[in-house]
């Protein structure tokens, strides 16, 4: 019975919803017409010629508005019907870009505007007009993969007293990527997993420098022994000993929450340059196994954004890279604390891998001891929109929580701090 009614109440919202978006009046429209009533009763009462003309002449204005707005939403929703927007888009975050879909509308109707909102709204979507089209641009802010768009078109008067309103659903797959970050240094963020190398005769010469053999043209000139060839005047150059590496080199995963699109952005670098070297597999919140395939591994990145989160997620990928001889694992996770750290610090203290956790804020800010917040309140300059040193220094106190080696990432520069 309770379920009966409250699908009646959703039904009744929506339809109420529907009727509100076709109602040519906005809520000042609607207050202007009840004033422009109540006038021209008053006027017709005591028979002013005055208020009745200004009377006459507002709902003739308005007429007009109500007329012109109908109008432009028929031909807005024409032109969205013939628009064909595209079945694939791959956008990043961060950056303003087309998407391709354009309504034609005309120019010559006059004290009417026509755009829309979309939905998702991390879209942020803008519309422009430009040769007779309105062209669509979005600014994503999250990353995520999805099935469908909804656009909310929108067409009223500059005034603001009449608007019409509806939704239409595109069906398309749009991926959103997060936009990658600068890294630098990047031997600081993949040196944890050397030394995996154990000496054999078997090997490839992939280990350290300890053997050394005659010079041959080509051979690089520091690597030389120069203490060798002034004792017996021979050329001899340093070579890597055979080894052999018993264990892959690294694995990385990463646990979504608020505040880690910056995170993501610098996973994202981390999978392109392939920095945990030929052997390494790849794990994401929202996506159920791992991948060693560096565009299946961005695909799980951007899912991320928007996929539903398992609290096993992470611990099966843990359990499976143990069990496949990994034994470093990167753990990207998110600059804002929440649920994840819980759930996280259970898992990771459980894992027998070697831990490291990498997070990224979006920019530091320089005054590391605050001697310039007088300039701004004196000033009245808006503050530094970036991190300051002693907020890192408690994330980083944070997130010790889950693992001793902790890098934070400034992602405008690139460095660690």
């Amino acid at each position: 019975m309770i379920r009966h009614g409250k699908s009646i109440r959703e039904m009744a919202a929506r339809w109420f919803r529907l009727g509100r978006g076709y109602f040519p009046l906005t809520a000042l429209g609607s207050a202007l017409s009840a004033l422009i009533s109540l006038t021209f009763l008053f006027a017709a009462r005591h028979l002013d010629l005055v208020l009745l003309t200004a009377t006459v002449t507002a709902v003739i204005v308005l007429i007009i508005l109500t007329a012109l707005t109908t109008i432009s939403a028929l031909i807005l929703n024409r032109g969205a019907r013939r628009a064909s927007p595209p079945a694939l888009l791959e956008i990043e975050t961060g950056s303003r870009q087309l998407t391709g879909f354009t309504v034609r509308f005309p120019r010559w109707i006059p004290l009417i505007n026509c755009d829309w909102q979309t939905d998702p709204a991390d879209f942020r979507a803008e519309v422009q007009a430009r040769a007779g089209n309105l062209e669509e641009s979005v600014q994503p802010v999250r990353r995520g993969i999805f099935n469908s768009i909804d656009r909310r078109f929108r067409a009223g008067d500059i005034f603001g007293l009449t608007q019409i309103s509806w939704t239409r659903r595109h069906a398309a797959e749009i991926t959103v990527l997060p936009a990658g970050r600068p890294l630098n240094p990047i031997e600081s963020l993949f040196g944890f997993a050397a030394g995996d190398e154990d000496a054999h005769p078997d090997g490839e010469p992939r280990g350290d420098r300890v053997e050394m053999r005659p010079y041959v043209p080509g051979d690089p000139i520091r690597m030389i022994l120069w203490k060798v060839y002034a004792r017996s005047g021979k050329l001899m150059v340093r070579v890597p000993e055979r080894a052999v590496a018993p264990r892959p080199g690294a694995c990385a995963y990463f646990i979504a929450g608020p505040g880690d699109e910056a995170a993501a952005g610098v996973a994202r670098t981390f999978i392109e340059r392939r920095l945990p070297g030929e052997s390494w597999c790849f794990g994401a919140d929202g996506s159920p196994g791992a991948t060693s395939d560096p565009q299946n591994a961005i695909t799980r990145l951007a899912r991320s954004g928007s996929a539903p989160v398992s609290a096993g997620s992470i611990a099966s990928f843990l359990l499976a890279a143990e069990k496949q001889g990994y034994a470093h694992c990167l753990i990207f996770v998110p600059s804002a604390r929440g649920p994840w750290m819980d759930r996280a610090g259970v898992v990771l203290a459980k894992s027998g891998l070697k831990i490291q956790v990498v997070t990224a804020v979006e920019s530091v800010d320089p005054d590391e001891k605050g001697t310039q917040r007088w300039r701004h309140i004196l000033f009245r300059m808006p503050p530094h929109p970036g991190a300051s040193m002693p907020a890192i220094e408690r994330l980083r106190g944070h997130l010790r929580l889950l693992a001793h080696n902790v890098l934070i990432v400034d992602a405008a520069s690139g460095l660690f701090r």
